[in-house]
């Protein structure tokens, strides 16, 4: 029987700090378009550097930078220099080519192109400490960084740190906020089916692996980062009982931080439609990755984290994608946690398909954001249908569904309560977080994961229900938030029907209900949230 718990918290919980405030792009390193009359930009660095980016890998990339710190009278270009410079180290693989190589191999490729020789041997040591600072600060917990002067101009002010996504997907956050906890890179390798691929994963890793009783897997949502677990893991080491336990909180494949493989790599096409009507358990092909991931890195994390190697997984916990992703290693049991704990769960609802076609209208769209990239030529009109990463931030932040009126508002609106005092700030670094991590294969990951969760469902009409996958003997929470109940979702309501035995849901022992609160509780509401979790570790 499922207990049922309803929670009307008083006050707000506010974070003492919100969300990082981004430094601006500089107007010389933006590409931007016009709509509406006005000029606007969705974050892409100038085509120019770019192009310089993709054309000088390496040793060339600082002898570019070098020949742009000037010759004798030639006017100095300091701050192309600086970018250049940063992108050389921001990238995953720009970073991996600094470690490899030299300053003499920066000197030759400097006075290969023309740098003057009576100052490259300068300009070749200054370039050389400035990589090597902003290592130090991308390595940085986020409270470490604001002391490193790498991350200011001249004036002491936060500086815009060069990095596109697009030519060489960074390996740490940016200019967005890291965490305040440790993160680590453990490879993991994926099973036979995804070619045996080794993957470079991150991972947040907050309290003590050694000294802990028992750890915390927490899984993000869909296009988010690891750094989503920062307020439960800070409201987990505060409370008495919390102490005892560790938090790892993994980037997801194709999200985050983590190593970006093209998905053809591993053998997926992002592009292939799903069969309209589903009369069996799918395939869902990208869910069955993040399944076959999460498995293979509890093993990586423990190989790599001495302290966790015999440690218990009191919990798999995760809001949205991560709820989805918490029930489905319920249901296949490998982790063998000690409980399950999902929040806002995405696939709660019933499948897209229906005869009309009207619910699948969001698949469709889901799927066409899967495609190719395409790219509109400089100089070209930009909308929504001539440039995949313009219709991205189109369809996150700024795209409605209506008839007549408003029935589903932009994504972004859905993610936290509006009346939450932190909601506008969580959404300005929400698309501060996307603009930063934007490449092609990192679009077709998070769209393809919202596509497969249109079809999947925990409630599968006139099929056997999916309760009687998860074995009663896999303890389950789930926590529905009041105003995460938007057209067609409905997620609340779900979980209501799922509380109450009126949906083919499976059969949680507990189900809080949480007032004044929206889909993003690890947000919202995180000591609550910590609360409530340890209480039902602690009814096991």
């Amino acid at each position: 029987m499922t207990d049922e718990i309803q929670l009307s918290p008083a006050k707000w919980e506010v974070p003492k700090a919100g969300p990082k405030r981004v430094p601006p792009v500089p107007t010389a390193f933006l590409e931007t378009y016009e709509k509406d009359g006005k000029r606007k930009n969705d974050g892409r660095v100038a085509f120019d550097l770019q192009q310089m980016q993709q054309l000088f890998a390496g040793p060339k990339l600082l002898g570019a930078a070098a020949r742009q710190l000037g010759n004798g009278n030639q006017k100095t270009d300091e701050a192309r220099a600086i970018a250049l410079m940063d992108l050389a180290v921001t990238g995953r693989a720009g970073h991996a080519a600094f470690k490899a190589m030299t300053k003499a191999e920066v000197r030759a490729a400097a006075l290969d192109m023309k740098t003057d020789p009576a100052v490259v041997d300068a300009h070749v040591e200054r370039i050389w400490k400035h990589c090597e600072a902003l290592i130090e600060y991308l390595e940085a917990p986020e409270p470490d960084r604001a002391s490193l002067d790498i991350g200011r101009d001249a004036k002491g002010k936060a500086r815009w740190i060069a990095v596109n996504a697009e030519v060489d997907p960074p390996w740490r956050p940016v200019n967005v906020g890291a965490s305040s906890f440790r993160t680590v890179d453990v490879p993991v390798t994926l099973p036979s089916k995804y070619r045996s691929q080794t993957l470079e994963a991150r991972a947040v890793v907050a309290g003590d692996v050694d000294a802990c009783e028992g750890w915390i897997l927490f899984l993000h949502g869909g296009g988010s980062r690891a750094e989503e677990c920062e307020h439960v893991a800070e409201a987990l080491l505060a409370h008495p009982h919390g102490k005892k336990l560790a938090l790892v909180s993994p980037d997801l494949p194709g999200c985050g931080y983590g190593q970006l493989v093209d998905p053809t790599k591993l053998g997926l096409d992002p592009t292939v439609p799903l069969k309209k009507k589903h009369e069996n358990d799918g395939p869902f092909p990208f869910l069955d990755l993040c399944d076959a991931f999460v498995e293979a890195f509890v093993d990586a994390i423990r190989a790599d984290e001495k302290g966790l190697k015999d440690k218990p997984i009191a919990a798999v916990v995760g809001g949205s994608l991560g709820a989805n992703l918490s029930l489905r290693m319920a249901k296949r049991g490998k982790l063998a946690a000690n409980a399950y704990i999902a929040w806002s769960p995405a696939s709660i609802w019933a499948p897209v398909d229906d005869d009309l076609g009207v619910k699948n209208m969001g698949g469709m769209e889901a799927h066409k954001m899967c495609a190719a990239e395409k790219v509109a030529k400089p100089g070209a009109k930009v909308d929504e249908n001539t440039d995949m990463r313009r219709r991205h931030f189109w369809m996150t932040f700024e795209r409605a569904t209506k008839f007549v009126e408003t029935i589903v508002p932009p994504t972004v609106d859905m993610w936290w309560y509006d009346a939450w005092p932190t909601a506008r700030a969580m959404k300005d670094a929400a698309l501060a977080d996307r603009a930063e991590l934007y490449s092609e294969h990192h679009r077709q990951y998070v769209w393809r994961y919202s596509y497969e969760q249109l079809f999947f469902s925990w409630q599968h009409p006139k099929q056997k229900p999916r309760r009687e996958t998860i074995p009663k003997t896999r303890p389950l929470m789930l926590l529905g938030a009041k105003h995460d109940n938007f057209n067609f979702a409905n997620i609340y309501d779900r979980v209501v029907d799922a509380a109450r035995g009126k949906a083919p849901f499976p059969a949680a022992r507990r189900v809080a209900l949480v007032g004044d609160s929206g889909h993003s509780l690890h947000d919202e509401r995180p000591r609550l949230l910590v609360e409530q979790a340890l209480g039902f570790l602690a009814s096991l």
